[in-house]
């Protein structure tokens, strides 16, 4: 089991406390969680890109995967095939080609309704909740399910 911290000011420290009672299990505690599956690297974090709103809804994910994509060839880094992030609960997906290879990034949705905190910081924008699923095959194939949201 691994698991990816929240938002510190939701959560503070119970995270590592409910870890703790999984360590026994082989439990890990990430802030970042860098995975491989079959030959893909598969990167998590709990805050990264928006997925932006209304017109411009898909941009901000969409930018953040190439961004990533150019710095990674700038800087000389690894580039993940997939990055998994949760925070801003609205679910989608973007995806970025180049050099024949594809690079997928995801924002989950979220668990709960929103928060008083989020109403303030998201007034009138959707909450997605459900669950989000990627999976990867053995050949290597990565698909991204259509998240299965609460009406």
């Amino acid at each position: 089991m691994r698991y990816v911290s929240g938002t510190e000011t939701h959560t503070g420290y119970t995270e590592q406390g409910i870890i703790k009672h999984f360590e026994d299990f082989g439990a890990t505690f990430h802030d970042e969680l860098k995975l491989t599956q079959y030959g893909r690297k598969i990167w998590y974090v709990h805050q990264w890109a928006g997925a932006g709103n209304g017109q411009n809804e898909g941009n901000g994910l969409s930018n953040a995967i190439k961004a990533l994509y150019f710095n990674s060839l700038k800087e000389k880094r690894e580039m993940p095939d997939l990055v998994i992030s949760s925070h801003y609960h609205k679910a989608i997906m973007a995806s970025y080609s180049q050099d024949w290879q594809t690079h997928y990034a995801m924002i989950t949705p979220s668990f709960q309704m929103k928060t008083r905190f989020g109403q303030k910081v998201s007034a009138f924008q959707r909450n997605d909740i459900g669950v989000g699923l990627a999976e990867v095959s053995t050949n290597g194939l990565i698909k991204i399910h259509r998240p299965l949201l609460m009406e």
